[in-house]
């Protein structure tokens, strides 16, 4: 089961970093880096909060992924612990393996977003 799991998950990895890889490059350069700045800041003045919200997330997804993952695991240990039925070491362990299982959902989840941005195209004003 496990190989078929690594099957499913790592080709979508693998293209989420090539083209995360593609996108840094393209900003190598300081001018074409300071180009891109101003003419962000100069769309997201108008832009409506949650579109604002999806575009940065579009371009912090490691952030993103780290945020959603915090949160996830933070209320599943939060929620374990009113079990008082189950020992602390339980509680952790089931922490553990839901929280693995929410982080790599939030993973699938924001490399599912990126890809549906990178078709569609950023939101602007």
């Amino acid at each position: 089961m496990l190989f078929c799991f690594t099957i499913a998950i790592i080709p979508p990895l693998f293209a989420f970093g090539l083209v995360s890889e593609q996108v840094a490059s393209r900003l190598a350069t300081p001018d074409s880096y300071a180009n891109h700045v101003l003419s962000q800041q100069a769309e997201q003045s108008k832009i409506a909060i949650h579109h604002r919200a999806a575009n940065w997330a579009y371009d912090h997804p490691v952030k993103s992924l780290i945020f959603g993952s915090v949160a996830a695991v933070g209320t599943v240990f939060a929620l374990k612990g009113r079990e008082t039925h189950l020992k602390f070491s339980q509680r952790v362990l089931h922490t553990r393996v839901l929280g693995q299982a929410s982080v790599l959902g939030i993973l699938v989840g924001t490399m599912v977003f990126h890809d549906f941005m990178n078709k569609r195209g950023r939101y602007t004003a």
